[in-house]
């Protein structure tokens, strides 16, 4: 298992949430409402399920921040790799 990089993808991820939120790429009014999204995609217990919440995303939110989308879409091979561990290792994660 590829140990190194679920670390440096896992950390990755929680860091680009905070970006794609509090870089200025979000307005404050939208903040909540976005974090819920980006949430739904990778606190699933599924890749599948987490594409399916990245399309419903796409719908929602890539007209007003395109950017957002596009930044989660050019890195989606890292933000996912957690998805190889069982659900119990990714909580611990």
């Amino acid at each position: 298992m590829p140990s190194i990089r679920l670390y440096q993808s896992q950390g990755s991820a929680a860091y680009r949430t905070h970006s794609a939120l509090f870089d200025e790429f979000v307005p404050w009014m939208d903040k909540k409402a976005v974090a819920a999204d980006l949430k739904a995609i990778y606190g699933t217990c599924s890749l599948e399920i987490a594409e399916a919440n990245l399309e419903h995303f796409d719908e929602v939110w890539s007209d007003e921040y395109p950017h957002v989308d596009k930044f989660w879409r050019n890195n989606w091979e890292d933000l996912t790799v957690f998805f190889e561990y069982p659900k119990d290792i990714r909580k611990v994660i």
